[in-house]
């Protein structure tokens, strides 16, 4: 059987899609994602949140 799914872009310079459940989408996209290569070379890539908030914006003190 066929199931739906909903993607996910991850990464700044070299970017991945990752697929997840339409009622997961909502939930995930609260945070921007980054991702890890299991070692140099490897072939596992591993999302993960990112330290940097969507909502942060460029620092105004000076």
């Amino acid at each position: 059987m066929f199931t739906p799914y909903r993607t996910i872009t991850i990464g700044a310079r070299v970017q991945y899609v990752v697929k997840v459940s339409p009622e997961d989408y909502d939930f995930l996209m609260q945070w921007r994602w980054t991702y890890a290569v299991s070692h140099q070379g490897g072939g596992l890539v591993y999302a993960r949140r990112s330290v940097r908030s969507i909502a942060a914006g460029p620092s105004s003190s000076g």
